[in-house]
């Protein structure tokens, strides 16, 4: 699908911009010049196919502003780091990770949108039997057919679909969800069984794991406070399920980022349509 590999391609050179941005805070680089954000490689693409994506035109028109405020806040950073102070940049560094943690969240949701316009969104947890379909099922358990391939990429779009059940739950109060423990669903079976032993080189490993611990702590507690009637409870607990999902698809997207060429991803040039 050259479709959902161009988002893939839009994510990952998108958090190269970040990492680099970082970097020039922490003394890594000298310098980064970014170009307007209609110029850029995920400007490129969102303003041609990007708009185009079936099913996920809501989240398209969403990124393009939050990629607009991206880069305004970048270039600001990026040109004016030298003459604005420590404080101020570590300021404007926060909003850069704040917007881009929001791109990276609606360009997974374009990515998983772009799979159910196919009908194969049920393949993207394989080789995990039948997980989408009972997230929210009656069981704490799992029929797992080999937890330790679950891919870092699939385990993203995986953890999508289950913030969106979450969603859903939410909306009905919580009414019939049976919520499975943090080692018990499919990312932390990924975390435990192959995250942490192969890439526990990588500290976004370690810092995935506590979010991810802290995403199922702040799901259970808006369940129990929707069940409750203790609405005031359970959207601060929502909110952060949201901020803490945003973190744990960040992370992912790291890791991801790590384990590529970043010769052969930089040089990729523009996207094609």
């Amino acid at each position: 699908m050259a479709n959902r590999l161009d988002i893939n391609i839009a994510r990952v050179v998108h958090l190269n911009w970040e990492l680099s941005l970082e970097a020039l805070i922490s003394g890594g680089r000298k310098e980064v010049w970014l170009p307007n954000h209609e110029n850029c490689d995920l400007g490129v693409w969102l303003h041609g196919s990007g708009l185009a994506q079936p099913g996920g035109f809501d989240a398209a028109i969403q990124l393009v502003e939050v990629h607009r405020q991206f880069h305004e806040v970048a270039e600001r950073l990026s040109s004016g780091f030298h003459s604005q102070g420590r404080e101020v940049a570590e300021k404007e560094l926060e909003k850069v990770r704040n917007l881009s943690r929001e791109i990276l969240f609606l360009l997974t949701s374009l990515e998983l949108d772009h799979l159910g316009s196919h009908g194969v969104v049920h393949s993207i947890a394989q080789p995990v039997k039948n997980i989408l379909g009972r997230l929210f099922g009656g069981s704490d358990e799992y029929e797992l057919v080999d937890a330790g391939v679950l891919a870092v990429n699939r385990s993203r779009l995986v953890h999508l679909q289950w913030l969106r059940n979450m969603d859903r739950a939410f909306r009905h109060r919580g009414r019939n969800v049976a919520l499975v423990s943090a080692e018990g669903c499919p990312l932390g079976v990924w975390i435990h069984t192959v995250g942490l032993k192969r890439y526990g080189q990588f500290d976004e490993i370690k810092h995935l794991n506590d979010c991810h611990k802290a995403f199922h702590d702040r799901a259970r507690e808006a369940i129990a406070a929707l069940r409750h009637r203790r609405d005031a409870q359970a959207e601060k607990a929502y909110k952060e399920v949201q901020q803490l999902s945003r973190e744990i698809i960040h992370l992912l997207s790291v890791v991801d980022f790590k384990l590529l060429d970043s010769e052969s991803m930089v040089s990729a040039g523009p996207f094609l349509d």
